[in-house]
């Protein structure tokens, strides 16, 4: 398959540290979230710290 624009932008924007650990960072919380809603997981199964000011019913 042909890699489109964007795969060569995220594949270049991956290559900073920064911006790799931001993004695995996000993968991760969205496949919590998609769990949840699912219904997978429950809130006290998961291991992460939410923002301050966050509540569990936000997530």
């Amino acid at each position: 398959m042909k890699k489109t624009n964007f795969d060569r932008y995220l594949e270049e924007q991956l290559k900073a540290t920064a911006f790799a650990g931001r993004f695995k960072s996000a993968g991760e919380a969205w496949d919590a979230r998609c769990s949840l809603i699912s219904g997978k997981l429950s809130v006290e199964n998961l291991d992460i710290q939410l923002p301050p000011g966050m509540e569990v019913a936000d997530v």
